[in-house]
């Protein structure tokens, strides 16, 4: 019966019929599908018989209830003192602003309470008379409820008359960031032309007269509201009005897409020609073209658009394609160049709250899609940004003074610091101006759950040991080939920093803290002074990853570069205890602008780079969810290969991101995370089985690893490597601590660190003298090498020449110091270059080599293996001395500084001694050397005391020179274990 009636209609009621159901409201659907008011089966009938065209449904206008006068009367509501219901009056505007014309009517009263009643008491007496039907003033009533005496109902407590404008424009900005959050065409309306919105100016002009603003976009009035003192000096009310803007400019960033489509069709290989041509006009034509994702139109257009879109419903005819795209077009607003500047004073103009910057960044970064607009916001910033340096020098000054003249950290405070402690000081200021330029120019972040790309395994380099710190860790490498590709954003916001000529103003923060690290009860004024440090690590973001070839004078360029380069590298490295200080105790900055000092890792101490380390390890988690448990059930005294089994088939990111729950077959053990770490423990032990033949022990200390060379007589050696490198990566990864010492050199493949001839005295001590022998002496007529060398595998012989046809080419004066670095290379990388790659695929599918490049060699030791337990009487039982007693000062003050260390020192310096941090199980009576057990020994060095000491690792040796006072000795024996990464011979 349904479907014959349906069949029977003509199209037209049917499409009608459809757009009401689906219009209805929720609460007369009932939960149901609208279909079934008229049964299911009349509507799927009709639409089978005459199935119609596919086109978006277009809401019907909603009724008007209410006219001007009474939208009004519910408007006074917002001018009673007493407080309201919460969010009743609220809910019903935004009810009521379902109809356009109610929409724009109470937008419009609103936003003239804002601009006449926000001034003071009679303004608002004037703005109520305005909303009132009698026209009677406010207060006249409340003066005489407040004045009567054995009134029967009791009043509430009277407000202020002196707030009595900011709570009406409060409850203003509240009424409209409810309207706004839930009805998105309420926002359209501040972003359109509209005719009905008289915009005026607070101030007067003369006598009598109001300024006027020539602007028909609401938005423009609401900007205008940022140069009215009342909202400028009051933080809550500041913080409303920009959290409405921010929400009203959304719509502003789908002009952003057209523009991303314009770059991504400019990187294809069939329009790249055409297009750079037409990249002039690009831009300018991105900002008013249409785009499918445009806001609605202008609320006084809507009637008549929606009158149109029902004719064309109901006919067969198609819209023309001109008009449908000018029905959809957006057309950007027009904002004055003087309201743009009103946003960026925001920022620099009273207390700014942490709130009120974030919905600053976000307008800001909105209305710079606007043509022009950003290059005028830029220009206000830079402007701001001059002058705020300008007076923080001078502050600085007064500051350098007080302290020069101050006894103690006490008298610092007061008026000394007053000017730098408020989010309104100068600093801070300055802070939130080079972060808006760096927010607006700044590419945007990858999503958590993005994909990491990986870094290219390639076999680290060997350099002379003077080359060796500068060159960077593989990782950073190839992280700064990456970024050396600046977008012209970026480009553009370096040329910005270098603008400022900010150098003296860095100066003086350097000097200041100087001054600061001198006194060790002054450390908290240099807490204080953290905005202006991390200014610091804001204009030097860049800092390394320029590029070293631009469009510019390679001259100009490079001394830029280096200008800034040099001056980070001496701010860090100088202030390095003050800056460890405060990221100890706010490890969140290492989150922001500090990050940038892992591009000076030298700076940072092991424990803040490990949380740093840790901090970004875990961040990327999202993944995490994709996996549970990792079961795995293996026998213990076949540990490594049923471990091998399980992990063979699996991802990295299944071993990465799923917990292990072990089971050792035939034990009833439960894995509450104890079974796993004995898991680690036992696995740790038999990747060093000398049947697997992977690695062989050092000839110096036997007690660390290097991987074998010989490992091909095991067919899997690759895939074990591979295994190996997974196992560490997931032991750092959960933070479980392994019984596995490597050689120097190993440790600086992982990291990618360059390799130096210093390096061949872990694997063959006697090889290193000899070379250290050849680079000291004329070995002329003396050495009859040439650059190849002989290996020996199994008794089956072979040359290899070190460079082409170097089995011909003699070694000589000239050419000893290249010989010496090729013949490094080849024990050291291209000897074992197959197992070093394949361990690193493993180890890089767990941690991300970017950060595993934070840490030296040493720091990572202690990262696989944790910190040693060091007993320093065992340690003092068992050291010997050459020309020295166990009387002398420069021993007994030895044996003092060793007791001041904490835990950390304490293994750098048996990691300096002994070439690692490991002590033997006998205790340190066991320590290894070249020829067996050989103990901890101190001799005397006779050279000047101005030497730092110096490590022989094959014998356990310390050189210590005889320094006069305890402190001299302390000082120079922890700049040694910290600025050393070698451990040989350091002087």
């Amino acid at each position: 019966m349904g479907a014959e009636l349906a069949a029977s209609l003509p199209q037209s009621l049917l499409n009608d019929t459809q757009a009401f159901l689906n219009n209805l409201p929720r609460s007369l659907r009932g939960g149901r599908d609208p279909r079934s008011f008229l049964g299911g089966e009349f509507l799927r009938a009709g639409t089978s018989t005459a199935p119609p065209a596919k086109k978006p449904s277009v809401p019907r206008e909603a009724i008007q209830l209410v006219d001007k006068s009474s939208l009004a009367t519910l408007i006074r509501l917002m001018f009673l003192p007493q407080p309201l219901p919460r969010n009743i009056l609220n809910k019903l505007l935004v009810n009521l602003c379902e109809n356009s014309k109610t929409r724009a009517e109470l937008l419009s009263l609103l936003l003239s309470i804002l601009q006449d009643g926000g001034a003071d008491l009679a303004a608002v007496d004037r703005s109520f008379a305005q909303m009132s039907l009698r026209g009677k003033p406010l207060f006249k009533a409340h003066q005489q409820i407040k004045g009567s005496k054995g009134s029967a109902a009791p009043t509430p407590a009277p407000v202020s008359m002196d707030n009595v404008p900011n709570l009406v424009a409060r409850r203003c900005f509240e009424a409209l960031h409810y309207i706004v959050s839930y009805n998105e065409q309420a926002s359209t309306f501040f972003l359109n032309e509209y005719e009905a919105v008289t915009l005026k100016r607070g101030g007067k002009k003369g006598k009598g007269k109001e300024k006027t603003i020539e602007s028909k976009y609401p938005i423009v009035l609401l900007l205008d509201l940022l140069e009215r003192p009342i909202f400028v000096q009051n933080a809550a009310l500041m913080e409303q009005l920009m959290t409405l803007l921010s929400i009203i400019c959304r719509p502003l960033a789908t002009l952003a897409k057209p523009k991303e489509e314009a770059d991504k069709e400019m990187t294809t290989d069939e329009d790249k020609e055409k297009k750079k041509e037409e990249a002039a006009g690009a831009n300018v034509a991105s900002d008013a073209s249409s785009g499918t994702n445009a806001a609605p139109t202008a609320p006084a257009t809507e009637s008549s658009t929606t009158t149109k879109a029902e004719e064309a419903t109901g006919s067969d005819a198609k819209p023309e394609p001109k008009a449908a795209e000018e029905q959809n077009e957006f057309q950007p607003p027009v904002i004055p160049d003087h309201c743009l500047q009103l946003v960026v004073r925001v920022l620099t103009a009273g207390e700014c709250s942490s709130r009120t910057f974030q919905y600053t960044l976000s307008v800001i970064q909105n209305l710079s899609l606007l043509t022009g607009a950003r290059d005028i916001i830029t220009t206000e910033l830079i402007s701001a940004a001059r002058d705020l340096g300008t007076d923080t020098r001078e502050d600085l000054d007064t500051l350098s003074q007080t302290l020069e003249s101050a006894m103690s950290g006490v008298e610092v405070q007061g008026m000394a610091l007053e000017k730098f402690s408020p989010a309104s000081s100068k600093q801070a200021k300055l802070l939130r101006a080079l972060k808006t330029i760096d927010y607006m120019y700044s590419r945007k972040q990858a999503p958590a759950n993005a994909p990491v790309a990986q870094v290219n395994i390639e076999l680290a380099p060997t350099v002379d040991p003077e080359e060796a710190d500068s060159v960077l860790p593989r990782s950073m490498r190839d992280i700064n080939s990456e970024l050396l590709n600046l977008n012209k954003d970026e480009e553009k916001v370096t040329e910005i920093y270098d603008s400022l000529s900010f150098h003296e103003l860095w100066t003086k923060v350097g000097s200041t803290l100087e001054q600061i690290h001198e006194r060790s009860d002054m450390i908290h004024v240099a807490t204080v002074l953290l905005p202006l440090i991390e200014s610091f690590m804001v204009v030097c973001k860049y800092v390394g990853l320029r590029p070293s070839t631009l469009e510019m004078e390679e001259e100009v360029c490079k001394a830029n570069t280096n200008s800034t380069e040099e001056l980070f590298l001496q701010f860090t490295e100088k202030h390095s205890k003050i800056l460890n200080i405060m990221v100890r105790n706010n490890p969140a900055l290492m989150s922001g602008s500090f990050s940038l000092l892992v591009h000076n890792p030298k700076m940072l101490e092991f424990d803040n780079k490990r949380n740093y380390f840790t901090q970004q390890l875990h961040k990327r988690n999202t993944a995490r969810d994709l996996y549970g448990s990792l079961q795995m059930n293996v026998r213990r005294e076949w540990v490594f290969m049923d471990s091998y089994s399980h992990w063979q088939a699996r991802t990295g990111d299944e071993i990465k991101y799923s917990k292990l729950n072990v089971k050792f077959h035939g034990e009833e053990g439960v894995d509450g995370g104890g079974v796993t770490r004995e898991w680690f423990q036992v696995l740790a032990r038999q990747m060093f089985n000398p049947d697997y033949a992977m690695f062989k022990t050092s000839a110096a200390d036997k007690l660390t690893y290097q991987p074998n060379r010989a490992s091909w007589v095991n067919p899997d050696h690759l895939l074990f490597f591979k295994f190996v490198g997974r196992v560490i990566g997931k032991a750092i990864y959960d933070g479980r601590l392994l019984d596995a010492y490597f050689t120097r050199s190993f440790y600086k493949h992982i990291l990618g660190r360059p390799v130096d001839y210093r390096d061949v005295e872990a694997i063959d001590p006697e090889y290193y003298k000899s070379l250290v022998w050849m680079l000291e002496n004329d070995i002329t007529d003396i050495v009859d090498e040439t650059f190849s060398v002989e290996t020996d595998d199994f008794g089956n012989k072979k040359t290899v020449d070190l460079k082409p046809n170097g089995r011909n080419i003699p070694v000589t004066e000239e050419n000893k110091h290249e010989y010496v670095k090729y013949i490094t290379e080849q024990k050291l990388t291209l000897a074992i270059k197959d197992q070093i790659h394949s361990f690193l695929l493993g180890f890089h599918e767990i941690i991300p080599a970017h950060l595993i490049s934070i840490f030296n060699e040493q720091e990572l030791e202690l990262l696989i293996s944790g910190l040693p337990d060091i007993d320093i009487d065992e340690w003092k039982n068992n050291a010997e001395y050459q020309n020295y007693t166990q009387s002398s000062p420069q021993i007994l003050n030895f044996w003092r500084a060793v007791r001041s260390f904490d835990q950390t020192e304490r293994a750098k310096l048996l990691q300096f001694v002994t070439g690692t941090s490991k002590v033997p199980l006998g205790g340190f009576a066991q320590l290894q050397g070249i020829s067996g057990i050989q103990k901890f020994q101190i001799h005397k060095d006779f050279s000047s005391t101005k030497r730092l000491p110096s490590a022989h690792t094959c014998f356990n040796q310390l050189d210590l020179p005889e320094y006069e006072t305890y402190e001299e000795l302390r000082q120079q024996l922890l700049t040694a274990i910290s600025e050393c990464s070698t451990g040989f011979a350091f002087a």
